[in-house]
């Protein structure tokens, strides 16, 4: 914050470890799960209204996006997972509804999550990484983007060597997003309400590595503007 310009910043983007992924962790520590996720959902309501009043106070112009980290989310199906689904989306819902009090809400899941359930605890956007998996529920992210949800695709993978071009990214989004308009999806919506992210976190990259990898987001983002996929992105593709 110390280093941007309040007049200029018009847009922050940040993120929170979620309830259900705090609560699992607390139930790991020995604490019970009735106490673990109300804990979870109390503390994480405290935390984002304490941030968004800091960032408030710092850049006064800027609408900021919050995303709930949800790695764990991954089990929701499991039937040893200590939360039904139904639970689990009311504890993600009420957190969502505090961020969108102020701005705009996200759910972050860097695995193969219970996608249906997340979108239906409500995010404005839905961040994932690319995967081909994804045209399973292709009726489901068709739905959300009629709606007016946004997706954050991570399509730039950060857990193993990142690629030298944009070529190898550029071609499995390319191809997943074929898949996805014959499974339903409106092309204009996807190339509307699509931006494109790391797959996962920074944090363990060196920061040159990390200017790397947004070089490649840069390229990738002009090539989905200037091309707009128009040749590619039809039914039967």
């Amino acid at each position: 914050l110390a280093a941007a310009d309040p007049v200029q910043t018009t847009a922050v983007k940040w993120q929170i470890v979620g309830p259900i992924t705090l609560g699992l962790t607390l139930m790991r520590a020995g604490i019970t799960a009735d106490t673990a996720f109300d804990v979870a959902v109390r503390a994480v309501r405290s935390h984002i209204r304490a941030i968004h009043l800091r960032i408030a106070e710092s850049l006064p112009l800027a609408r900021q996006m919050v995303f709930l980290d949800e790695p764990m989310l991954t089990d929701l199906q499991d039937s040893s997972f200590p939360l039904s689904p139904g639970a689990a989306i009311d504890h993600i819902s009420g957190v969502l509804a505090s961020i969108e009090a102020f701005g705009m809400s996200g759910v972050h899941c860097c695995g193969a999550g219970d996608w249906a359930s997340i979108m239906a605890s409500g995010p404005g956007v839905l961040s994932l990484p690319v995967d081909q998996g994804l045209v399973d529920v292709a009726g489901y992210l068709a739905r959300f983007l009629d709606e007016g949800g946004w997706i954050a695709w991570g399509v730039v993978g950060t857990d193993g060597p990142i690629p030298a071009s944009a070529e190898r990214p550029w071609r499995e989004l390319a191809t997943l997003w074929c898949a996805l308009v014959r499974g339903g999806c409106d092309p204009a919506l996807l190339l509307r309400h699509s931006l494109l992210t790391p797959a996962c976190g920074l944090f363990s990259h060196a920061e040159g590595v990390a200017g790397r990898i947004f070089r490649l987001l840069r390229s990738l983002s002009d090539r989905v503007n200037t091309e707009a996929t128009a040749t590619r992105l039809t039914i039967g593709a």
